[in-house]
């Protein structure tokens, strides 16, 4: 029996949607190459290296004994015994600072952003996640954290006393031991593998994708693809860190150079005799949604009659991905200003024309500059300009919403104008934070009722914005 072409995370979420409710299911997931795009081992051996915890000879040993796992040579429990071998001695505090330290590095930098996604589907529905690995937990659970993911099955170095003795505390969960390890878990939680879902990008962990009762190959690995294909099974493909193609960097090229017509455009305007913001204003609008254009961005906007409703007005975004920047002032269009980093300024070209349109890029690291920023603000905005603001302050590594900050929430208070929310809802999927590259999609967003301002109050304020972050929460279906 054949399988159709790998699907993409949306027809994913879409079966994981229509599965059946209830906490009697498991979403177990693989983690290297399924959760993040690559191998954390490597960033491990690099991050010892440059850390001086191991040796160039130790780490010599390590990828000789990697080359001949490769080569069928070694068996998998041979290499982890390697690896624990080679660590024993060492305080499992200073391994788990240099986790961190990867995490922060590297691994964080590598998450799918769909995988996200997919793992709150599984939540909404009601099921319970948990990532299942031949990795080590040290590895695996920054990153966990960042999915919300509580539950951690992974292979086990042991410890006495707070040092790692360089041996195993038990198998390794790899293979046959990662069904092990399902089975006792299922086991302990009164569930069975035959209601479980299981995400995997590798040959090596068929055995599991063999007993549950929903195989997820994912990214899956030549010789994978080719068992999925006989078993009937569908494969998923997780596009948004995959490596550039041309019409990537094709499509991102042509994105950024629509500045040049679009800033002629503006110059025309101001020939015309329109005064100098007005036509930066223009040129800006313009480059907005030509570059959404060229870069193969389409927009499902729910809500779009509330962008029009009250002006002006405080819009508030969530901030996923370069292309935020672009979708929020197409679907605002006329007298906006932006407040935004200081750094913005040295862009080509685009840094010019945001100054010249009356945008506001200052300091963020200095709160004299914000303060600054936001009475110069609400002076525009009590001039009739709405004011665009993104309270994150920095793109996430995932859709995860972070605390709002409230330099732009004083600005529609003191200027007395309603706040209204957009919501980005996938924009990271199609150009996550750390690639270089936007991949062509449809980004949905939608705009919520504004929000009057007229019984806010300065001992007020943090409730009001948590309320409305409550509402970001709510219709990108997360909680705290």
């Amino acid at each position: 029996m054949s399988v159709a072409q790998p699907a993409g995370y949306d027809r994913l979420l879409r079966t994981i949607r229509s599965s059946p409710d209830g906490k009697k299911h498991i979403a177990f997931f693989d983690f290297d190459k399924t959760l993040i795009a690559g191998y954390s081992a490597v960033a491990l051996i690099k991050a010892q290296l440059s850390e001086e915890q191991l040796g160039k000879l130790d780490i010599l040993q390590q990828f000789l004994a990697v080359g001949a796992h490769s080569a069928g040579l070694l068996h998998f429990d041979d290499l982890v015994k390697t690896s624990a071998l080679m660590l024993e001695g060492q305080h499992e505090g200073d391994f788990i600072e240099l986790a961190d330290l990867i995490y922060r590095r590297s691994l964080r930098g590598m998450i799918y952003p769909e995988a996200a996604e997919v793992i709150l589907a599984h939540k909404n529905k009601g099921h319970e996640v948990v990532i299942v690995s031949s990795a080590t937990k040290y590895q695996i659970e920054p990153v966990a954290k960042e999915l919300g993911i509580d539950t951690v099955l992974a292979t086990k170095f042991e410890v006495d006393n707070g040092v790692l003795t360089g041996e195993l505390h038990g198998p390794p969960c790899f293979g046959t031991g990662k069904v092990d390890a399902a089975k006792a878990y299922c086991r302990k939680r009164r569930k069975s593998l035959s209601n479980s879902f299981f995400y995997s990008d590798s040959l090596d962990d068929l055995p599991l994708l063999e007993v549950v009762g929903h195989p997820v190959p994912l990214n899956p690995d030549e010789k994978l693809a080719d068992v999925a294909a006989e078993n009937g099974w569908q494969t998923y493909i997780f596009d948004s860190r995959r490596k550039a193609t041309f019409g990537d960097i094709a499509r991102t090229c042509l994105m950024y150079s629509s500045i040049v017509p679009s800033t002629l455009l503006g110059v025309y305007a101001k020939f015309q005799g329109q005064p100098t913001r007005d036509a930066a204003q223009l040129a800006f609008r313009d480059f907005a949604g030509t570059a959404l254009t060229l870069a193969g961005i389409k927009l499902d906007i729910k809500g779009e009659d509330n962008l029009w409703k009250q002006r002006p007005a405080v819009f508030v975004t969530n901030h996923q991905s370069i292309l935020d920047g672009f979708i929020a002032p197409h679907l605002i269009q006329r007298d906006i200003v932006v407040m935004g980093k200081k750094e913005a300024r040295n862009m080509p070209i685009i840094g010019k024309t945001m100054e010249a349109a009356g945008f506001i890029m200052f300091d963020r690291s200095s709160r004299e500059a914000g303060l600054e920023a936001c009475e110069l603000a609400a002076e525009d905005v009590r001039n009739g300009y709405s004011l665009l603001i993104a309270p994150e302050g920095t793109r996430t590594y995932t859709s995860k919403l972070k605390p709002f900050k409230k330099g732009g929430f004083h600005v529609a208070m003191q200027a007395g104008v309603p706040v209204i929310p957009i919501v980005i809802k996938n924009a990271a999927a199609f150009w996550p934070r750390g690639e270089n590259f936007v991949r062509p999609g449809t980004v949905e967003v939608e705009v919520l009722e504004p929000v009057p301002t007229d019984d806010w109050t300065v001992d007020n304020l943090s409730e009001k914005v948590e309320e409305i972050r409550g509402s970001f929460l709510r219709v990108l279906g997360q909680s705290e």
